[in-house]
């Protein structure tokens, strides 16, 4: 903190100091009436793979696609990022490709590489939704009403 002011990020912004109140990592947050939704980290990746597996993509229909996998609207920015550190891995390809209605479009296609790492994933997946069922399950077995699925 700075002058009553504290750093934001890595640009050097400033914003006022939260006066009297100290943020503890992983203090409880309402998700909901921050807007949040919850979904596991990095799952972003290995449903673009599996997309990618399906049918090679552009950009902007992959996240139209992923919108009708898992009903969950992921925004662009993240996307990209996501399918750079793919290819930045190995784990797909681009290339680019003209389009006669406007300009170029990247094509995004899996790889050998890419489909050996998503049987990984689809293994470390089926775990995590053991856990999560067992979670669930132990939820309702306390909770007032049942968790809607």
């Amino acid at each position: 903190m700075i002058g009553g002011l504290r750093r934001s990020g890595g640009r050097g912004r400033r914003r006022p100091a939260d006066e009297g109140t100290t943020r503890m990592s992983g203090e409880h947050r309402d998700w909901r009436s921050a807007g949040e939704t919850f979904r596991p980290r990095n799952l972003l990746q290995p449903c673009l793979l599996i997309l990618l597996e399906e049918e090679a993509g552009y950009g902007y229909e992959l996240n139209q696609r992923l919108e009708q996998l898992g009903g969950v609207r992921w925004d662009m920015p993240a996307v990209y990022r996501a399918l750079n550190g793919l290819e930045d891995g190995g784990l797909i390809a681009s290339h680019w490709e003209r389009s006669e209605a406007g300009p170029g479009r990247r094509c995004y296609a899996t790889t050998s590489t890419g489909r050996e790492v998503m049987a990984g994933w689809a293994r470390e997946l089926a775990d995590t939704s053991a856990i999560l069922e067992a979670v669930l399950r132990r939820y309702e077995a306390v909770a007032p009403e049942p968790a809607a699925r």
